[in-house]
């Protein structure tokens, strides 16, 4: 890399192409600040690569002169280029950030190569045909991939294809089926639960899958410091019965504890792993955690998955800027198929559109001493934030209103006489209010709408912009007076809402009010004593009316996923994350693939 710096260098300095003049290697020696022998070495070598044409002075006061043959601009492309290659992504990016005020175009002209990287290949490697998705996200620290720890969306959907729990929740059904357990079972009084373990299931390190690494993996979580302690809070005692059965004794009953435990908190670890990082996170799942690193995710399928081969051979999730800067999680699914095939075929695709089940919301913290301690603050602060003028005004990917999480209030109109007598009767007093909440555009987007609608009424929002790991804990979760954040609310609709209630990460656990969350508490303990999926879910949404009267948190809208698919790529699903499940995708190809 040095030698094409230094060529670049000294052809700046000259700025001339296909053109000789003179140039004595102590002239080089000062444009390059290194010694004439060092320069000497560099000339040979730029020969040897046909960069330059060099021909000596002979005699005393002919100076040497040269040639230079190729376009830096050229030559600082194909290394760039050859960097990715390797999958260096973070050093190809620097290259060309560090020319690009020299060569304005050369960054242009990069990203174009780029787009044609994406979305689905077929590349060969040692003879064979390799079918490859690579999908471009935004920039990316190293994915926290810990079951245990994970918050982020997407580090979910990941640990998913890694990882397998002891049963899987059917969304289309909306049951419980069998996972790494074909079977199970419980006492009436829904205290006592046994599952059957599957034999033959190999771990991707070649370890055979038994029922010591689920007692390990459960001991694990109880054990380590997480957020998501109220899956298991009620277990009392674990018995392992043999390889492939084990035995769940619970403090209380709970009807709901099959269904806990497909939770992806509870994936399923190697006991016999000894090392376990973010780079080496190994599961039974459909696909091998390959590489895992600021540059990229990378996926590769697990041959002997005991659920049936993934379609594909390698998923790569590249970790890179837009062009200005962001990137939408909708620009992942736009990168499903190659751009420039996608123009060239345009009859050959469609594009779809589906409703997110996330839901944006505002939590109100009613334990933090201030204002929104006032039902009548909370009440004008939601008359004041109107999800309709929100989708209306700020657009984009906001498409319906998010009228609860698992249940419907029904949103009314207030004048501005109305919201002034509530203001008039709360006790805010002028004082900013906290608002924090991710990084991202759409966040931003949001909160400057809702600074903007309170400004109208003198009520003051200050903005925090936090990354996800600190905005998360429960510090800054007590410390704001609002949160901006989303919830994932699926077919596994009792899951996702008991998730937002009990896990100490979530901002509604951390803002109801004491003395509402011990009937809330109350209200739960209930519902994992009904046997009834849909009776539970009734006590559920019983819970959030509650809520919603209290004004305790403000839905918002859900967002709607666009996607543009080609023709041939099948199984194109998105599920809650907001990604497509990889186990299932594949290409028909034909004979012009």
């Amino acid at each position: 890399m040095v030698i094409l710096e230094h060529y670049v260098q000294l052809y700046l300095h000259r700025s001339v192409l296909n053109e000789t003049f003179p140039l004595s290697i102590e002239e080089i020696s000062i444009s390059l600040l290194c010694t004439q022998r060092n320069s000497k070495l560099k000339v040979r070598k730029w020969e040897e690569l046909g960069w330059i044409k060099w021909i000596p002075g002979r005699g005393r006061g002919n100076k040497s002169q040269i040639t230079f043959l190729q376009d830096p601009f050229d030559l600082i492309l194909e290394k760039s280029k050859e960097l990715v290659k390797k999958g260096d992504l973070n050093r190809a990016n620097k290259v060309i950030h560090e020319y690009d005020p020299y060569f304005p175009t050369i960054e242009t002209e990069f990203q174009l190569w780029m787009d044609q990287l994406f979305g689905f290949q077929v590349e060969t490697q040692n003879h064979k045909s390799i079918d490859k998705l690579r999908i471009k996200i935004g920039p990316q620290p190293i994915y926290l991939l810990d079951p245990t720890l994970i918050t982020l969306r997407t580090h979910y959907h990941i640990v998913e294809q890694i990882c397998d729990t002891l049963v899987d929740f059917d969304k289309e059904s909306g049951s419980v089926v069998p996972g790494l357990s074909f079977y199970w079972e419980c006492t009436p009084d829904a205290k006592v639960w046994t599952f059957y373990l599957r034999k033959g299931v190999r771990f991707h390190n070649g370890a055979t899958f038994s029922a010591k690494d689920v007692a390990f993996t459960f001991h694990r979580f109880k054990e380590k410091n997480n957020s998501y302690q109220w899956l298991l809070n009620s277990l009392s005692e674990m018995n392992v019965i043999n390889d492939h059965c084990i035995k769940f004794t619970l403090s209380e009953p709970n009807h709901m504890f099959h269904e806990i435990v497909s939770s992806v908190h509870l994936s399923i670890l190697c006991s016999k792993q000894k090392d376990f990082n973010e780079q080496n996170l190994i599961g039974t799942g459909p696909f091998k955690l390959k590489r895992n690193d600021e540059s990229m995710l990378v996926l590769e399928a697990n041959d002997s998955y005991f659920q049936g081969r993934p379609y594909l051979d390698v998923i790569e999730m590249w970790n890179l800027e837009s062009e200005s800067g962001e990137l939408d999680q909708s620009e992942l699914v736009f990168g499903l198929y190659p751009k420039d095939m996608m123009r060239k075929k345009a009859s050959g695709r469609s594009r779809n559109y589906q409703l997110e089940m996330n839901v944006q919301f505002l939590s109100l913290n009613g334990n933090k001493k201030g204002p929104l301690e006032d039902i009548h603050f909370r009440k004008a602060l939601k008359a004041i934030l109107s999800p309709v003028e929100l989708i209306n005004e700020v657009g984009g990917h906001r498409q319906q209103v998010a009228e609860g999480f698992i249940s419907k209030n029904s949103f009314k109109p207030t004048n501005r006489e109305e919201i002034l007598g509530l203001l008039s009767k709360s006790t805010y007093k002028g004082k900013p209010l906290q608002l924090f909440t991710f990084r991202e555009r759409d966040h931003r987007e949001d909160v400057e709408w809702i600074q903007a609608q309170c400004e109208k009424y003198g009520i003051r929002i200050e903005s925090n912009y936090l990354d996800a790991e600190t905005l998360l804990k429960a510090e800054t979760l007590q410390q704001a007076d609002i949160i901006h954040d989303s919830a994932s609310i699926d077919e596994q609709t009792e899951m996702c809402f008991l998730q937002l209630l009990l896990a100490e990460n979530s901002p509604v656990h951390q803002h109801i009010q004491a003395p509402l969350f011990q009937k809330v508490n109350t209200m739960i303990e209930t519902t994992y004593c009904l046997s009834s999926s849909l009776d539970r879910v009734n006590e559920l949404k019983k819970i959030e009316k509650i809520l919603l009267e209290e004004i305790q948190f403000l839905p918002l809208y859900r967002n709607q996923t666009e996607m543009d698919v080609h023709e041939n790529l099948k199984e194109v699903r998105i599920n809650a994350q907001g990604w497509i499940d990889f186990r299932h995708v594949w290409f028909k190809k034909g004979e012009d693939n």
